[in-house]
Order: C-alpha cells, then sequence, then structure tokens
C-alpha cells in the first residue's frame, strides 16, 4: 500500500481477516484493506470495509479519517464531515493535511503520494479538511 501497489495488498490483507476472525487487531487489518481499496479508487468498497473497521474498534481514529475521505469522495459530504469530526475528536493532532503529512513523514514514496493526492487528499478537502 504505501510503495503506491494498493491492490498488492488486497488479497493478503483479505487471506489475514479470514485466517484470524478474531484478532484483537482486527480493526487495523479491516482498516489497511479498506485503505487499499481507497487508494485503487473503489469507493464504496473502502467504505464498507471502512464502516467494519469503525465498528470493530470506535476508539481507533484512522478508520474514521480514511472514511471520511472516501465519503467525500463518494460526495455523501454530510457523512463525510461526521466522520471527520470523530476522528479529530479522538486525535486533535491531525486538524490538517499539512499536520497530516508533519506526522507521517516516513511516507516519502511518490507512487503512494500520487495516489493520496487525488484520493485521500480530495475526499477530505471535499468534508472540509483545511490544507494548512
Amino acid at each position: 500500500m504505501y510503495r503506491g501497489e494498493p491492490g498488492d495488498g488486497i488479497a493478503p490483507l483479505e487471506q489475514a481477516i479470514q485466517l484470524a476472525p478474531n484478532d484483537p487487531n482486527l480493526a487495523i487489518a479491516y482498516w489497511a484493506l479498506g485503505t487499499c481499496q481507497l487508494l485503487s479508487g473503489r469507493v464504496d468498497q473502502a467504505i464498507d470495509l471502512l464502516q467494519t473497521a469503525s465498528a470493530a474498534d470506535h476508539w481507533l481514529w484512522v478508520p474514521y479519517f480514511y472514511l471520511a475521505a472516501a465519503y467525500g469522495l463518494r460526495g455523501d459530504l454530510d457523512k463525510a464531515k461526521s466522520a471527520l469530526a470523530e476522528s479529530i475528536r479522538l486525535k486533535p493532532a491531525i486538524r490538517s493535511l499539512a499536520r497530516m503529512r508533519a506526522e507521517n513523514r516516513w511516507l516519502t514514496d511518490p507512487r503512494y503520494q500520487a495516489l493520496q493526492v487525488k484520493t485521500l487528499n480530495v475526499g477530505l478537502r471535499r468534508a472540509g479538511f483545511p490544507d494548512q
């Protein structure tokens, strides 16, 4: 996913979920799978998986964050804003795209960054997430 090849992560993540359906980190697996789908442009699949991730762990901020982007891309702005508000409530430090980049300096692969710019960032902006 972070190498800019999210499609390569889908089958292994689906297999991991099948092999360990009661794993305590299941929310992370669903988040990663939803993110792979989002970065691949499959917004509806991403939404389903990210909703599952947020339901699996209500205290994990990142599924809400990516869910906000997915809803934003789909044009469901009320849901996007609600998911974004929940993400910010759970992780107040991430309040802008600039702050997100600062928190994730290790995400340097240009292929990943190109996908993020046209999916995650677009959806978050539509949800009202500021650049600065």
